[in-house]
Formats: C-alpha cells, sequence, structure tokens
C-alpha cells in the first residue's frame, strides 16, 4: 500500500501530541523529588541510610522543615554507590526472610 505525503505530517503530528502527554503523566506518575520515607519504601532501604547520606552531602537532598527531599535520579545513583561500595548484592525486591549472623531462623525484631 501506498501512502500519501499528508499522511506521514498527520502521523507525526499524532505522534508529537502522544509524547507529550506522556511527558505530562510521567511528571504526575514519577515524581522528581521524593520525601525519604516515599524514597526508603519505594528502594527498599532505611530512611535512617538516606538521611545519612543527605547529612553527609553524599546524596544531594533538600531540607524543607523537618522533611528531606532527595531527586530521583540522584537517589538512583547514590543507592548503586551503595551497593558497589560495600560490596554487597542489590537486596531489591528480596522476599526471602533475612538472618542474624550465626542464627539459622529468620530474625525477628
Amino acid at each position: 500500500m501506498l501512502q500519501a505525503a499528508g499522511d506521514e505530517g498527520e502521523k507525526d503530528s499524532v505522534l508529537d501530541g502522544l509524547q507529550a502527554r506522556l511527558t505530562d503523566l510521567r511528571q504526575i506518575l514519577v515524581p522528581e523529588r521524593l520525601t525519604l520515607a516515599e524514597a526508603a519504601s519505594a528502594f527498599g532501604v532505611k530512611a535512617s541510610t538516606l538521611r545519612r547520606g543527605c547529612w553527609s552531602g553524599s546524596l544531594p537532598g533538600e531540607k524543607r522543615g523537618k522533611i528531606w527531599f532527595v531527586p530521583v535520579a540522584d537517589l538512583q545513583q547514590y543507592l548503586s554507590l551503595e551497593i558497589i561500595e560495600s560490596g554487597d548484592e542489590p537486596v531489591f525486591g528480596n522476599d526471602e526472610p533475612k538472618t542474624e549472623k550465626g542464627l539459622s531462623r529468620p530474625y525477628e525484631p
């Protein structure tokens, strides 16, 4: 099937509109900044770990009143560096029970 030249321009226009809508939805669904509590929940780490990173300056953040806000991009970079420096395997999505060192049963706080 042959397409007319006008169809290409119309397709480009539709694609541009869809791209703009996707960008708007991404900004709504994936905020640029998260609180430490939101970030800890989303990435499976302790808020105290993230707070320590903010205090030390290794995790860029902004404190408004008593609440820290961190950019998602910086948070992802910080967490990847933390895993590399500690030599640990990533624990994201790990559903296995955590065990205390030397104990054969799961640790229950």
